[in-house]
């Protein structure tokens, strides 16, 4: 599965979707957009089987999660948004002629509902990235690089509050042109992330804090990192970090495999960072919970199945990291220089490990 932001909410808040419908409309004089978490042509034998439905509005995009919702009467259904065990809105629509009708209700206020359907395509992110269309951009700031005189141009989203960079003055127009657009997408996913990430429980973004970095600069390559710390629904608070390394000359992202060829690369690499960083390599009876790294075995091969890696200057950092059963967790970094690794060096890289930045 891709690793984007949307996929790891859908794996926290959507838990029933295979006969999901979708719906637009108006809820009073406000544009609003549904997803029913139930199969509407099917009568529904669980009296919550429409629970974890949510709809957004137009003007908000934000994602409002229903905890609870079902089918009341043949073609008549309940769906209530319960924050601290009270319901704090409540929708009673009844499906007649292809369209959902009825009344929504909250703090003694009630409006009237109609909604017909809305056509996605099957891919399972499609309501999350309908709203794309409706993201607004504008320019934040401009920073200039300290050492350089090529400067960054901070861009804000209304809704999400989302900022990221793109590459302004300084830069070539070729780099503006091929890597800008890969900018855009990842806000336009980040944006999205974010409105997408809701919890049944309160109102609000789960998205607590994305912090964009740039990591490395060169003539040819620049290295971005992002920090996500989120909670959307799921028993636990997480965070996620996602690191970038692209050609300023056509925009292409990098890949480990691209800029080493190793076989068995994880044991190889565990080899060379064990080597780095003045540690044997042999086996070790585990470690206990209570250790300072936090309960696992380094000298264990599967926790170097999945690194990720940061590009510098010097070398490449590598960053455990692997899922419990509670969370995603981040263990030790391990830097390699690339004395170590330029005999592992892919021939197809077109750079020089370690160029100056």
């Amino acid at each position: 599965m891709k690793n984007t932001l949307i996929s790891l909410i859908l794996l926290l808040t959507s838990l029933l979707t295979a006969n999901q419908s979708h719906w637009q409309g108006t809820l009073g004089k406000s544009r609003i957009y549904l997803e029913l978490n139930c199969d509407i042509n099917k009568e529904q034998e669980e009296k919550n089987a429409c629970r974890f439905s949510r709809y957004f509005y137009e003007s908000q995009l934000q994602d409002i999660v229903m905890q609870s919702g079902g089918e009341i009467a043949k073609n008549r259904y309940a769906l209530q948004v319960v924050h601290s065990e009270k319901i704090v809105e409540e929708f009673i629509l009844t499906y007649s002629h292809g369209m959902l009708k009825g009344t929504w209700k909250s703090k003694g206020k009630s409006l009237k509902v109609a909604l017909k359907k809305l056509k996605l395509n099957d891919e399972y992110d499609a309501f999350e990235k309908f709203r794309t269309k409706f993201l607004k951009f504008k320019r934040k700031k401009v920073e200039k690089l300290k050492g350089s005189k090529k400067e960054l141009v901070w861009i804000s989203e209304k809704h999400s509050g989302t900022s990221f960079f793109r590459l302004g003055n300084r830069f070539s127009k070729t780099s503006r042109n091929k890597v800008n657009p890969v900018l855009d997408e990842l806000q336009n996913e980040f944006s999205v992330g974010t409105l997408s990430c809701a919890s049944p429980f309160n109102y609000g973004t789960g998205m607590e804090a994305i912090e964009t970095q740039l990591t490395y600069l060169s003539e040819n390559l620049v290295g971005l990192s992002f920090f996500l710390n989120y909670f959307c629904g799921g028993p636990y608070p997480d965070f996620n970090t996602r690191r970038h390394l692209y050609d300023l000359h056509n925009g292409k992202r990098y890949k480990l495999e691209d800029i080493l060829t190793i076989a068995n690369m994880p044991e190889k690499i565990r080899e060379l960072a064990f080597k780095a960083n003045g540690m044997e390599l042999k086996a070790q009876e585990k470690l206990k919970d209570d250790l300072q790294n936090g309960g696992y075995d380094p000298y264990d091969l599967q926790y170097w199945e999945h690194v990720d890696w940061r590009y510098s200057k010097k070398g490449i950092e590598f960053f455990l990291s692997f899922s419990t059963a509670e969370r995603c967790y981040r263990g030790d970094s391990y830097f390699i220089p690339f004395s170590l690794l330029k005999p592992y060096t892919n021939k197809s890289f077109p750079y020089e490990l370690g160029e100056e930045e």
